[in-house]
């Protein structure tokens, strides 16, 4: 199988659950006359594994010294499958308890999984390919999402809840398929957990490490704060439900598809440093831009428009980020040091978010937006060339 499929499918599972425990859910448990307080304390718990990921990775690189990768994310995505078949059962039934622990067991080994399949790429993908490869699992994780979040809401109307959860069941055993399909690299480690952690300890001790979770957390700063509060912003200017519906449903998810597919071959055409630090300019401008329309309250086509173009620099730095954060994570520990790396980026999106839902009331959506884009842009690109003096082999 062509690699930027394999991996576009890998990803597929990756945002498939996502979609739909984070976006569809919640409308499905309202529909069906929960309270807004008992889904959104369920969403929060189901969302935590995604959260402490990093955590899992240690173990995910020892196995892979004992068994390889694909044996632990098998394991994990045919777990996914069995309990996304037990959500309709346990949706109808009312039990939110029950449901609690399906959907905590569903996330933590769709945690795993990703953890397995960055670590996959790492190993596996060529310098050279990483951005395009980077850019494929962008879209197919978007697409994933898409399908599964805002889609499957038309679905269960059309064909009910059972067949979107055993759709979702299915889509995850596809991309445990393809698993078949590549050969894994071999590993060159010899299972030693005593040697892995003194490895592990003297890669913490790198000053290039430290500059590559910098790298993370201040590029994502670019757009984080706008884009978490984007969709509430929209509906406190007055944009109609009309408009914002078509916007967040195919605007939005092709424009960042469009704009990782452009970054990711970007990626492998230019340094990927240099492509970083313009993809932060542009993304901090176009962040920047879009809220002073917000504040204004321009025009619904303008301000439409004004958002299609900023997801889709969002979705140029996202493929731009990965790749360069992938080319740069130690091959030795690719579990680790990604999912490090991934910790930093979620980081980066909660403390930005809520910087700027705090302070967007009192400067304007331009103002509070302005700040964390400015800080990406003062620091990031001496991150950038200071981390590009050391790549690992």
């Amino acid at each position: 199988m062509n690699k930027r499929l394999y991996f576009a499918l890998l990803y597929f599972a990756e945002g498939a659950p996502i979609g739909f425990i984070w976006w569809a859910l919640p409308a499905i448990l309202a529909e069906r006359g929960f309270e807004l307080t008992e889904v959104s304390k369920l969403t929060a718990l189901a969302a935590l594994p995604w959260s402490l990921k990093f955590f899992a990775a240690p173990a995910v690189d020892l196995l892979s010294r004992k068994f390889g990768l694909k044996p632990p994310l098998l394991i994990a995505q045919i777990i996914m499958a069995i309990t996304a078949l037990s959500f309709f059962p346990t949706i109808e039934a009312g039990n939110l308890n029950y449901l609690t622990l399906i959907l905590m067991l569903h996330s933590t080994f769709a945690a795993i999984q990703d953890v397995c399949i960055d670590a996959l790429a790492v190993k596996s993908v060529p310098d050279e390919e990483m951005g395009r490869v980077n850019g494929a699992m962008q879209a197919g994780m978007l697409v994933g999402r898409s399908l599964f979040g805002g889609a499957s809401l038309i679905l269960i109307h059309k064909l009910g809840l059972e067949f979107t959860c055993a759709a979702l069941a299915g889509a995850i055993i596809i991309s445990s398929l393809s698993l078949f399909t590549r050969a894994e690299p071999k590993e060159p480690h010899q299972f030693d957990v005593k040697q892995y952690f003194i490895g592990l300890k003297l890669l913490l001790l790198e000053r290039k490490t430290w500059l590559l979770v910098a790298t993370a957390f201040i590029a994502s700063l670019s757009f984080e704060g706008l884009a978490g509060i984007a969709s509430a912003a929209l509906v406190k200017v007055g944009v109609p439900a009309n408009i914002r519906g078509p916007l967040y449903a195919i605007g939005v998810p092709l424009a960042m598809l469009v704009g990782a597919l452009f970054g990711g071959k970007l990626s492998d055409s230019f340094n990927k440093g240099k492509l970083l630090s313009h993809a932060t300019k542009i993304c901090a401008f176009c962040a920047v831009a879009t809220a002073a329309l917000l504040d204004t309250k321009s025009d619904y086509l303008v301000l439409s428009s004004a958002m299609v173009i900023f997801y889709f620099s969002i979705g140029l730095l996202t493929s731009s980020l990965y790749a360069y954060l992938m080319s740069h994570s130690n091959k030795d520990f690719p579990a680790f040091a990604f999912s490090l790396f991934m910790a930093m980026t979620n980081f980066s999106e909660s403390s930005a978010t809520v910087f700027v839902g705090k302070f967007a009331p009192i400067w304007g959506y331009s103002a509070s937006a302005a700040v964390p884009a400015l800080v990406s842009l003062l620091i990031v690109i001496l991150i950038i060339s200071k981390s590009e003096d050391s790549k690992p082999s």
